[in-house]
């Protein structure tokens, strides 16, 4: 039954002008009641044509966000044929999609609120038309109620509710729809829908950033095919990528062109954490393996709300040993893993969370803490570091985007972030560290033993690590920046530091950082509870819905973008134009058949279905933060 409100204000009116009157009324009657039928064949509509004296008016197929809204059912697909003569009249509704729905529920009360239907089974339907127009009485041989096949329960249950499969669960997650295939109403729900109308671009920047890229097949120029060795973990820090970036805790936009993500030292190792590390194929017993202890701890569908932890230990990371442990052993001997090589000893070690919140689609906020789970005081560095991926080295002419340190008028930092397509960005620094500039650019005498820039990738790594000055560049503008925060932890203290990504260019009288900053938070954690609360069975424990909370959190993190080109009939992508000016190739690699055939460019966003470390799988590996 379509109950009918004053419509006159609304900027959506439509229809009748006599649902849209303007004489203060706020009910104004019922439009019309709908017959929702499974299928309205000319036998079926026999019935109401010959008994009911029904003329068929027409027919016409509803789909879209307003019918959505309207059935209250995501995906909803009908075909409708009204019937009456002038004035009342039926509307028979077949639903096209979904096919099936789901049944009443055995406890239903009478104060219950449900949508309920009558499906009505007869043997013969020409038989019951005859029957009753003689006798005015419709006899019929049973009733069901629901909608589609019954769903059988498990023992115990007095509630028929369909269990889902997990892919049409995480359907229903990404698109905004109850378990039971409700539309939901939420803060997240709204910013999905804005999302998928493309009026708001809410999932425009997101955890697109891999934390592994060394190693894969597209970043590989190596004369026989070697993605692992060619593209090493120790090669990374100095090589600049083409195809895809990486980082710890990272996120980008949907292009990769502009990159974000947390860099770590506890002044004992001999490198930057910029990376998660791991085995390559030949050096780990049972194959590829990561290293690592990082978690997927929460996300949204659009991001705006995202947790991740990560447990750095004190001590030296073992990088040599765990190469070396676990290419001695044999495949039926267990691997050597971090926690073997003691260096989580006593609790020495710091959890460091990432989160980020988004104030708008183009606002983002984050916040890093640290927390010394040790039983001493140890010193951290924390550099939250934003880069560009490095674009302008591979095709001639193109762009070059810039960072530069700017001046705010008030206590903080801000990195001016200037992008040919986004335009200017502003990165706040809570306080005033020390910021350091390089370039995106690849380390040439390092990795070739040829001449190149001075200003490399590993500039930031170089300083910080080995006190190189001339690393850095002292105008304080380049490719890439980092923050370097420097604290020292007591036992139990929590160090904390917020920064803010946005389009926006805050006045000197205004604290982008400000008791705001906390209340956004906030707000979008309880959104996000909000949302996941219409996600997740109430039936389950607990225990249960932070499982199943944080296994979405894992998939939603994991949503990582591939970028590849390729000629036709070529083996390696762009090789002969576009391995650029910085990338030794080798003459036999040159003689590929590559030499004819356009450049197809593509990126796509999606979950990964195969997890872990390989090559050409430049995905987030599985370790302890897994799915």
């Amino acid at each position: 039954m379509d109950i009918r409100w004053n419509c006159c204000c609304s900027r959506r009116a439509r229809g009748d002008p006599k649902w849209q009157r303007a004489d203060g009324r706020l009910f104004l009657g019922i439009d019309h009641s709908q017959l929702p039928c499974r299928t309205p064949t000319p036998a079926g509509l026999s019935f109401y044509r010959n008994v009911l004296v029904l003329r068929v008016a027409g027919e016409s197929e509803n789909y879209g966000c307003d019918q959505e809204h309207l059935s209250n059912v995501f995906g909803a697909h009908l075909r409708i044929t009204p019937g009456g003569p002038t004035g009342i009249g039926v509307e028979f509704l077949k639903y096209i999609t979904p096919r099936d729905g789901r049944p009443s529920p055995v406890n239903a009360g009478a104060a219950d609120v449900s949508y309920r239907e009558t499906v009505l089974l007869v043997d013969d339907i020409e038989g019951v038309n005859s029957v009753t127009a003689d006798t005015k009485i419709i006899r019929f041989r049973g009733t069901s109620f629901g909608l589609g096949n019954p769903i059988a329960c498990k023992p115990g249950r007095t509630d028929a509710r369909p269990r889902r499969t997990s892919i049409a669960i995480l359907r229903g997650l990404i698109e905004g729809t109850h378990m039971d295939g409700r539309t939901q109403t939420t803060a997240e729900h709204t910013r999905l829908e804005e999302s998928r109308d493309r009026r708001s671009h809410w999932k425009r920047w997101g955890p697109y950033l891999s934390e592994r890229a060394w190693g894969t097949v597209r970043e590989d120029y190596s004369a026989n095919g070697d993605a692992w060795d060619f593209a090493s973990h120790d090669v990374a820090r100095s090589k600049a990528y083409r195809w895809n970036e990486e980082g710890i805790a990272g996120i980008c936009d949907r292009h990769q062109s502009i990159c974000f993500a947390l860099a770590l030292w506890n002044e004992k190792d001999t490198i930057l954490k910029e990376r998660i590390f791991g085995l390559t194929g030949s050096e780990g017993n049972h194959g590829e393996d990561v290293k690592e202890y990082y978690f997927y701890l929460d996300s949204t569908p659009t991001h705006s709300y995202m947790k991740y932890l990560y447990k750095y230990p004190q001590a030296e990371f073992p990088y040599a040993r765990l190469v070396e442990e676990n290419r001695r052993r044999g495949k039926d001997d267990p691997e050597f893993e971090l926690i073997d090589a003691d260096v989580f000893n006593e609790d020495r070690y710091f959890d460091v969370v990432v989160e980020y919140a988004k104030a708008s689609p183009e606002d983002l906020l984050i916040r890093i803490s640290a927390t010394n789970r040790g039983p001493e005081a140890a010193r951290l560095r924390l550099l939250p570091t934003i880069w560009f991926r490095n674009t302008w080295s591979w095709q001639p002419n193109s762009p070059k985007p810039r960072l530069a340190k700017g001046a705010t008028g008030r206590p903080g930092t801000v990195i001016h972030v200037d992008d040919p397509i986004y335009g200017r960005r502003y990165l706040y620094l809570e306080n005033e560290p020390q910021v350091l500039f390089t370039e995106n650019e690849t380390n040439s005498r390092r990795l070739y033993g040829a001449s190149g820039p001075v200003l490399c990738k590993d500039g930031i790594n170089d300083f910080v690590v080995d006190g190189r000055i001339d690393a850095v560049n002292a105008e304080s503008a380049g490719t890439k920046a980092a923050a370097d925060y420097r604290f020292t932890v007591a036992l139990g203290e929590t160090v904390t530091i917020k920064l803010r990504f946005t389009d926006q260019d805050w006045l000197a009288a205004k604290d982008p950082l400000s008791d705001e900053f906390d209340r956004l938070f906030r707000t979008r954690k309880l959104e996000a509870d909000e949302f996941y609360a219409t996600v997740i069975p109430n039936d389950l424990l607990e225990d249960a819905k932070n499982v199943m909370r944080q296994s979405f959190a894992g998939l939603l993190w994991s949503t990582v973008l591939s970028l590849c080109a390729t000629r036709v009939a070529a083996r390696r992508p762009g090789w002969t134009s576009s391995a650029g000016r910085a990338q030794v190739r080798p003459q036999s690699r040159l003689a590929a058949p590559v030499q004819r055939g356009r450049h197809i460019h593509a990126g796509q966003m999606g979950v990964p279905m195969v997890r872990g470390m390989g090559p050409g799988v430049p995905l987030r590996s599985a370790g302890a933060g897994g799915c």
